[in-house]
């Protein structure tokens, strides 16, 4: 569903995927993955776990951006490196 960037925390409280403006999240396997850009994976969240992983990564300012625009309400966050998220949703 395409949306605005300012709904986006809406949409990854409710774990539901999404396109916005250089922001998305889409499930994958057993993740549900938000993306900065398409491809910078800021948020993981893994459905068996229950838990989710943040990026603790620095890309650009747009993309610190999209961080507290996604950011997960009401949850705490397991900060890891991208080369993890990586490892996790590519399994």
């Amino acid at each position: 569903m395409r949306i605005t960037n300012r709904e986006a925390k809406d949409y990854v409280d409710n774990l539901k995927e999404f396109k916005a403006n250089n922001l998305s999240a889409q499930v994958k396997g057993k993740y549900y993955v938000v993306y900065s850009y398409g491809y910078w994976p800021l948020y993981v969240y893994d459905f068996d776990s229950n838990i989710w992983h943040e990026n603790e990564d620095r890309y650009s300012v747009t993309t610190s951006k999209h961080r507290g625009q996604a950011r997960p309400r009401w949850r705490d966050t397991v900060k890891v490196r991208r080369e993890e998220l990586d490892k996790l949703i590519n399994q």
